[in-house]
């Protein structure tokens, strides 16, 4: 199976962050025998920067697997390879959560409090759930960021509703033994993980 781990890393974000994450990532993908796949250049530049995330739909398509990591991920080497837990029929991602909270409406994603849509900071997708990359073809910016009440999150509404109009399952990857110990999420645009930056001070 031929994957490769995309990471988004544009307009010299954090590059204090990334010049010790990356070098990790990378060693991940190699061992996991992936491609890896670090974004620096704009797609969509008129977009909130974290829709970027869609270009792996455009990148990702002669995989049979793609990943996405967040540059702010620090995984110890023996982090297992995610991609073997995840079942093939269903999406893996670290953590999923209530669209109500940062979506207004939507036709495909119910506010009721019964959908949960996935984080996009861990992903793992097959050939056959590709379209949960998939751009918006059919809402305009304008429109996108009209349901949105934060539009740093607009990523996650993209994937959120490609998730539901292609009825995708959906199944963890991040076992909780393994969070900060084997793998770190830095999670620097909302909480800061203390304990992420602990690790990353002790890299040289």
């Amino acid at each position: 199976m031929n994957k490769c781990i995309h990471v988004v890393c544009v307009n010299n974000y954090r590059l204090d962050i990334a010049c010790k994450t990356v070098p990790y990532l990378q060693f991940y993908a190699k061992r996991i025998g992936a491609d890896f796949n670090l974004i620096t250049d704009r797609k969509y530049p008129e977009w909130p920067v974290t829709y970027e995330k869609m270009q792996i739909y455009d990148l990702g398509k002669k995989y049979n697997c793609n990943i996405l990591l967040d540059c702010d991920i620090l995984l110890d080497h023996k982090m297992y390879d995610i991609t073997e837990i995840v079942p093939s029929n269903c999406i893996g991602t670290w953590m999923v959560y209530d669209p109500a909270i940062t979506i207004k409406e939507d036709e495909f994603i119910k506010l009721d409090g019964s959908d949960r849509i996935p984080v996009t900071n861990c992903i793992v997708t097959r050939q056959s759930q590709h379209e949960f990359w998939k751009p918006f073809d059919s809402i305009s910016m304008a429109t996108a960021l009209s349901r949105m009440k934060r539009e740093f999150v607009i990523d996650e509404y993209c994937v959120g509703r490609n998730t539901k109009k292609n009825n995708f399952s959906i199944v963890g990857v991040i076992e909780k033994r393994v969070e900060n110990k084997l793998f770190f999420h830095g999670n620097i645009t909302t909480e800061s993980n203390s304990e992420f930056f602990s690790q990353l001070n002790n890299i040289k």
